[in-house]
């Protein structure tokens, strides 16, 4: 009883992929009562073991962390961004990454 639809997908050939650096990892949580941005750095042990609760299951957690200590740059810098209000998480993010890239100057 509902209308048929016909949908037609355009699939390029060929996509470039450009690899881009890891420059830091946020840890975003929506939180109503919270204020409306509240970005907090992490240090780089802590935001290993939030990574390594995510990661696989079957692996013995000192195996996931050594594994993301590998993998993840040492100069990556990482967040906890707790906020009520999406569009100020954004900006606060926004003003970190000017920050971080006046300071890299």
């Amino acid at each position: 009883s509902g209308q048929a639809t016909c949908l037609q997908l355009w699939l390029p050939t060929h996509v470039e992929q450009q690899a881009l650096t890891l420059t830091r990892l946020v840890f975003p949580t929506y939180d109503a009562a919270a204020p409306a941005a509240e970005l907090q750095p992490v240090r780089r042990s802590q935001a290993l073991m939030m990574l390594a609760q995510h990661f696989h299951q079957d692996m013995l957690p000192s195996e996931r962390i050594k594994q993301l200590n590998q993998r993840i740059p040492h100069g990556v810098q990482a967040y906890s961004l707790r906020f009520s209000d999406v569009h100020q998480a954004w900006a606060a993010l926004n003003d970190a990454s000017t920050h971080t890239a006046e300071d890299s100057l």
